[in-house]
Parts: structure tokens; sequence; C-alpha cells
């Protein structure tokens, strides 16, 4: 019995409460961040063996045109046929610069009216083969209305397109990230067909919200020319999101099993609002093979959110599976391969602690599928990985203002960014 040490007249000091017992995954009762627990070690059930409930996707290709590149043309109901029969849910139909008129004729700034509870179809907007695409190939997805401009095949006039989509409430991208060379040197005008130019001002200046992929690389949906620009970013301390559509039909013809679409997390029932707000948010994945899953979280942390702990503290990291055949997945923390898991067909699970020093992104990939990260901060400070990253940054947009002189007071407005994180990133000199 607890005695009491107070004054005279005091009241006796409570007996403390026992800490709870840790909790134990498999006893059949909900403790900590287990989200159930039905007492068994089947992944088969809405109850995994790491105590989650499985992750819920819904699939969409942000990529799809009614007219493609050569003599295609392709009717709202056609192209949700191809929606339906490649295995997605949700397909952005883009108007661009090819069949305009014709395809801006189906545009409402709602889905259309061939879409069907289980399967959307919206009709939104790629700047491509207009004058404002010198920059990079730009997805605006959501919008109220096409008119970027009164004569969008010349000079835009009015607000730059991305402020112009961001004022409608958009979720506004930059296609073909697998363009971006991979040897480390600088684009090279002409550049490929759709070069992201300006993916690193835009993204500098808080105005793209995600990162598009239409080919995968041969080891994972990101090839290393877009992995190299993406975590350059991320290790910089932006948080950018990524995507996968077809292209269809320009870079593919079909909904092939090598074809990108983007995953994300929505456990609400389809919609394209819901679907584009996930992909606002990072709660997505870039995808290939129909059958093909894979989730991350980080001490419960879902992807595109953060989590906050001390310098050493370790995080709990939580992997996912479904895959169609046997396969590696890699943890990534700052770009780095930390950890690699075993995974069998069906679907599994993967457990590990991990101490950061500092803050810190973290994603996962494997053959199939790569996750969009989850941000660890570490002691409340952000995250600023790599000097030489932010360097690489400050010297493209240098690059890129030579070639293109008069856009150079929004490169001016970028590079103070970059430089501002590459010296809070410890560096010295950025030559």
């Amino acid at each position: 019995m607890w005695i009491s040490c107070g004054a005279p007249g005091s009241s006796p000091l409570a007996e403390p409460t026992p800490s709870p017992p840790p909790a134990q995954c498999g006893d059949g009762v909900v403790q900590g961040r287990e989200e159930c627990d039905d007492g068994n070690a089947s992944n088969d059930d809405a109850c995994l063996a790491s105590c989650l409930r499985p992750a819920v996707w819904v699939s969409g290709d942000i990529h799809l045109h009614g007219h493609g590149c050569g003599d295609e043309v392709y009717s709202p109901g056609e192209l949700l046929s191809f929606v339906e029969s490649a295995g997605v849910q949700v397909g952005s139909a883009l108007v661009w610069g090819v069949g305009y008129e014709e395809d801006r004729s189906f545009f409402t700034g709602r889905d259309s009216p061939v879409s069907t509870p289980s399967h959307r179809l919206h009709y939104d907007l790629e700047v491509s083969h207009f004058e404002a695409a010198r920059g990079g190939h730009l997805l605006a997805l959501g919008l109220r209305s096409l008119d970027f401009s009164p004569a969008p095949f010349d000079v835009p006039t009015g607000a730059p397109v991305v402020d112009w989509a961001r004022a409608q409430g958009a979720v506004v991208g930059m296609a073909h990230g697998q363009f971006w060379p991979a040897d480390g040197r600088f684009p090279q005008p002409p550049g490929g067909c759709c070069m992201p130019w300006e993916l690193p001002v835009l993204v500098a200046r808080g105005r793209m919200d995600f990162l598009a992929v239409e080919k995968p690389g041969p080891k994972s949906p990101l090839d290393d020319g877009v992995f190299l620009l993406w975590r350059a970013l991320l290790n910089t301390g932006f948080r950018v999101p990524i995507a996968g559509g077809s292209d269809y039909t320009c870079l593919n013809h079909q909904f092939g099993p090598r074809t990108p679409r983007t995953d994300v997390l929505l456990e609400d029932p389809v919609s394209y609002e819901g679907f584009l707000e996930a992909l606002r948010k990072g709660r997505s994945t870039v995808a290939i093979g129909r059958g093909n899953r894979l989730d991350l979280r980080i001490s419960g942390a879902r992807l595109g959110e953060e989590v906050h702990v001390g310098a050493g503290q370790p995080v709990e990291v939580d992997i996912e599976t479904r895959f169609e055949q046997p396969g590696a997945v890699e943890v990534l923390v700052n770009g780095r391969v930390e950890r690699t898991l075993g995974a069998e067909p069906g679907t599994g699970v993967g457990r590990f602690a991990l101490s950061l020093a500092s803050s810190a992104w973290i994603a996962a990939r494997s053959r199939w599928v790569a996750t969009s990260p989850v941000y660890v901060v570490v002691d409340g400070r952000e995250i600023r990985a790599s000097p030489d990253d932010a360097c690489y940054l400050v010297r493209y947009v240098d690059h890129l203002s030579a070639l293109r002189p008069g856009a150079r007071p929004a490169y001016a407005e970028a590079r103070a960014e970059l430089l501002r994180r590459f010296t809070e990133s410890g560096g010295a000199a950025c030559p």
C-alpha cells in the first residue's frame, strides 16, 4: 500500500495506475496502434497479420486522350470502356492541342455522363501542343474552365497557366518525368518530345502538386532519370507526390502489363474529386501490373503524412504487399536503400524498427510499385538531406535561365529559395 508523505492534514497520494501491457498482435484485443486484432496470422481477411487493416486503393489513369498522336479518335464511351478494361476506376481524358475543338465539347467541369458509380471519366486539360507548353506538359485536373488563354495556340495572356489552374482549385502536375537525363547532366534542347523543363522551378515556387511518369524503368516504375530529379527535390525539402498515366494513345497504345497507373489510398466511394484530393495529399503510388500494390506506414502515418519524433527515437516501418509474383521491396531513406524485404505472391506484411538522427523522407519501391513518401520530422526540423542535391537544382535553374531569358524573374525567385535551402543543408559554396 502506498503511504502519503505529505504534511499533516494533506490527502493521501492515490495509488498509481499500472502501465498497460504492451500490445500483442494476435491476442484478439485491439491495443495501441493496432487497427484490428482477429487473433490469427492470415493476411487474406479484413485484418492483416500486423494487426492493421488492408490498404484500400482506387486506381486511376490521369493521362488519356480522345485524340491520339495519330489518326485515333475516341468518344467518351470508348474511353470509358478502355478505363474499365484496363482495370482502373478513374480516367482523366485530357483535352490538348490535337483535336482541341472536338474534345473540348465534352468538357463540363463534371464527370462525363457516360460515367458509372464504379468507373468515372472526367475531361480535363493537358497543356501540350500549345505555345504555353514550352516549359513542359502540365496536367491540370479538376478544372472548372479550359480557357487559360483567349488564343491558346498563341502566347498565352493573363495569369500564368499554373496560377490560373490552381485558382480554380485544380490539382496540377507535370508529365513525362521519364525523359529527365539519368547521368546527372542537364537536359539540352530539344530534350525529347516533352521534357519537364520547368518542374524544379515550379516546385521551388510552390506551384506543383505532383510529378507523373508514362514509361517505367527496367527495375522500378521510376527509371534512373526521374528518380534522380525526384530525389533531389525531396532531399532539398520539397514534398512531391508521384503518379503514373498511360498517355494513351501516344506513348502507350494499349494498357499493357508495364503501363503506369496511379493508385491512391481512398476508402470513400469512388469519385473523381476524392481521387484528386488523395493525389494532392501524396497518398499515391505509381504502379504497373493490374494486381500489384504496395503500401508503407511509418509509426502509423500513411503516405503523404508526417510523423514527429526525437533524434534517435525509433519509428516503426510497416510494409504491405500485394504482388502477382515473388519480389523484393526496398525501403528508401532520403533516396538510399535502408532495408530490403522479400515478398511472396499474394498479400504479405513486413515490419521493422528504424532510428533516424535527422529528418528524412521514407518511401518504398519494388519492380512493380513505387510509393510517394512518408515524412519523418526529427526534433521539429525540416528535411534538408543533401547540399549536393540542392546545389544541383540551383545550377539547373542557372542553366535554364540561360536558355529562356524571358522567364528570368520566376527563375530568380526559384533560385533564391533553392539557395536558401542549400545553405540550410550545410552547403558552403554552390559553384
